[in-house]
């Protein structure tokens, strides 16, 4: 349901981030951008061994990143739009909870975040 709301004219970024086989183990993370019902970028990047945590921060900072270096992609873009399945990150993104782990990366993935505003909602 929320996912049919995203206007056609905003941009909609998928994350997902994991460790496998064990947590820690080998560790990655993948977005998917899309504008409108077009998907128009794949990213990937293996991490190593850690946990699906980082797996799962490090990916909406890749998305962010991607967004914000593309700054030709943000013209006359209305929202950006993540969605996770990492209620953990998502509340820690978003202030709701004190995530200690990572602070550095943390940091870095909400100044990615606070650069996109700069061109729309996120």
């Amino acid at each position: 349901a929320m996912i049919a709301r995203v206007p056609v004219d905003a941009y909609t970024t998928y994350t997902v981030g994991s460790a496998a086989p064990t947590n820690p183990g080998q560790c990655g993370a993948g977005a998917a951008i899309r504008r409108g019902h077009d998907f128009f970028i794949d990213l990937s990047q293996p991490l190593g061994h850690d946990t699906n945590n980082i797996g799962e921060l490090w990916t909406i900072g890749m998305g962010a990143y991607y967004l914000t270096t593309h700054p030709e992609l943000l013209a006359d873009i209305c929202a950006i739009f993540f969605f996770s399945d990492s209620r953990l990150m998502v509340d820690a993104v978003n202030g709701v909870i004190l995530y200690r782990s990572e602070p550095a990366l943390l940091a870095l993935v909400l100044t990615h975040l606070a650069a996109l505003r700069a061109y729309a909602p996120v």
